[in-house]
């Protein structure tokens, strides 16, 4: 269920210096070698934005139940609306961060 402010895991990945095999790029533009096996970053990355869609999807469907006149407790719409929230904090910070550690690995002297 993916409103119109909803962001894919593909759409954000298809932003990332990832090579073709999901290998991360060095600044020159040549592919990292990545390993063959399922769980590595892209995976946990991928799996962590899935959890951040499923958390705005949920605080979604309660406020449209709410707004619907379904028997839905405020305090229950308040917890949902607080979790997606959260969750977009901390992938936002996450993000950050990893965005930060590959700039200064990037302009690290060899």
């Amino acid at each position: 269920m993916a409103g119109p402010n909803m962001i894919s895991a593909q759409s954000v990945l298809r932003h990332l210096p990832l090579g073709g095999s999901g290998a991360l790029q060095t600044p020159d533009g040549v592919a990292a070698p990545a390993a063959e096996q399922k769980g590595g970053f892209v995976d946990a990355l991928i799996d962590s934005l899935d959890e951040v869609d499923a958390a705005q999807a949920k605080a979604d469907v309660t406020v449209e139940r709410f707004l619907a006149g379904e028997d839905v407790p405020v305090h229950r719409v308040m917890i949902a609306l607080t979790e997606a929230e959260s969750t977009v904090r901390l992938a936002t910070a996450v993000a950050t961060k990893v965005i930060d550690a590959y700039q200064e690995i990037s302009n690290l002297q060899v």
